[in-house]
């Protein structure tokens, strides 16, 4: 134990006592904003040309109302502030520019071709048709479609969503009219109600029954899935390096001399705890700072301290597991094209969490949110994530998913040191994943040959 704790040592402060250790704390919040710095940035990065649109409008009597319907919007909400909502007098949204495309007197399929030709030649940004029929349609559900959006950029939805919005307005207009009905009663009869969301009331320990504080809920959130992607980032960062250390010292001889004085589980188990040190120092430097900055916002007593505890110890298991696979990949290797080709399946399997995240934080304690949380590689950070939403986790799932957790962390180290003691005394040929999977299971057939130890002590004297 005190040789591993001595290799462990010496990894952590070969980590930290270096300049990639200081970028790499500046690169990761970078890597986790990127999207919002960028929206920020960006924000004001808006096409705002005029799309013009043809309408063919074959009930004869909507067309009207949507183009005073395009002129409002373009008098209003396209030079309405994106954030406030206020008018302003810059233009922030693109202009509807509607255009009657009569169909009177012409083969309906002939106007189609027209003006799909008109939209290909950038013309037209699309045309939208309307059924006869619409104006009747709707007394019952029949699963139709009356009005048709063509276009050839699906891409664009504000139109689109707009349009909709706004030919349904028309049609119900239209609708009041003819049975005879004052618009303002129907307004009023049909006006809807805004709805917020608030969390659950919480009585104290006074006996006082307190109403949840507004976004309280989505702080929680918030907590969850930041911890979660520190964990993801913190994995990459400090589980991959030891690819390349443990490659270097296999290209430089020096992990036999090693092997001359500890075991192979022992040397594996020192250089992946040492990074583990690196990680939380890494996550420590992170939480605290978050903290500061969710108090100095006036949240610092709505994120949930237990979910640090369990971030910690997840954490920790999870570079245990992934540091022992990325250093059996360095040991299989010698050179760093071959460990590359390797390290992408094995970054895919630390990216599962990320395919899944939607169904898990839509349905936290379904059966598949609780299944894949199992699954050891995904537990980590699923189960944080988990935890961290409002919905609340039976405390036994936590509590099994870190020991099937440090389970399969102890068996990973353990076959990794199997491929450790195989793989560092090859050279001049790699190892595809078949083969690591023999090393780990079988070995070579054979036991390796040990290092004879007074031959090691006599190559370091030297």
């Amino acid at each position: 134990m005190r040789k591993t704790l001595v290799i462990a040592v010496r990894e952590f402060q070969a980590a930290v006592h270096t300049k990639t250790f200081a970028v790499s704390l500046l690169i990761m919040p970078l890597m986790g904003s990127a999207g919002l710095v960028a929206a920020l940035v960006f924000k004001d990065q808006v096409n705002v040309d005029d799309k013009t649109v043809a309408v063919i409008d074959r009930t004869g009597v909507l067309f009207a109302d949507l183009a005073a319907a395009a002129h409002e919007y373009n008098r209003t909400e396209a030079l309405a502030d994106p954030v406030t909502g206020d008018p302003s007098e810059t233009q922030h949204k693109p202009r509807f520019a509607l255009h009657e495309a009569s169909p009177a007197g012409r083969d309906i399929n002939d106007l189609r071709a027209e003006l799909s030709d008109r939209v290909r030649a950038g013309e037209l940004t699309a045309f939208v048709e309307i059924d006869p029929s619409a104006l009747r349609a709707g007394e019952e559900d029949d699963g139709l479609e009356y009005v048709f959006y063509h276009s050839n950029n699906p891409m664009y939805r504000e139109f689109p969503i707009w349009f909709n919005r706004r030919v349904n307005d028309c049609v119900r207009d239209w609708r009041v009219r003819q049975a005879g009905l004052a618009a303002e009663t129907v307004d009023w009869a049909t006006r809807r109600l805004r709805m917020g969301e608030r969390p659950l009331y919480v009585r104290g320990r006074d006996g006082v029954v307190n109403a949840g504080r507004e976004h309280e809920h989505y702080i929680n959130i918030a907590a969850g899935v930041g911890l979660a992607l520190l964990m993801f980032l913190v994995i990459l960062v400090g589980a991959i390096p030891l690819t390349y250390s443990v490659l270097e010292e296999k290209m430089q001889r020096s992990a036999e001399v090693l092997l001359g004085t500890v075991t192979a589980f022992q040397f594996m188990m020192g250089k992946i705890l040492g990074m583990v040190g690196v990680s939380l120092g890494i996550v420590t430097i992170y939480i605290v700072a978050g903290f500061i900055a969710a108090s100095a916002c006036g949240y610092g007593n709505t994120i949930p301290h237990h979910l640090i505890n369990w971030f910690i110890l997840y954490q920790a298991g999870a570079i245990l597991m992934f540091g022992s696979l990325y250093a059996a990949i360095g040991a299989a290797c010698n050179d760093m094209k071959d460990a590359q080709n390797l390290m992408a399946p094995a970054s895919l399997i630390a990216c599962v969490p990320l395919f899944v995240i939607r169904p898990v934080m839509l349905e936290p304690n379904s059966t598949f949110s609780t299944w894949i949380s199992f699954f050891p590689p995904a537990t980590p950070m699923l189960m944080i994530l988990r935890q961290g939403l409002p919905t609340p986790v039976p405390i036994w799932q936590p509590i099994v998913g870190l020991m099937l957790v440090l389970l399969t962390a102890v068996v990973c180290v353990a076959l990794a040191g199997r491929i450790f003691r195989v793989g560092i005394l090859m050279q001049g040929k790699g190892a595809n994943v078949k083969e690591l999977l023999q090393w780990a299971t079988h070995g070579m057939g054979q036991r390796p040959p040990r290092p004879d130890r007074r031959r090691a002590a006599a190559r370091s004297a030297s």
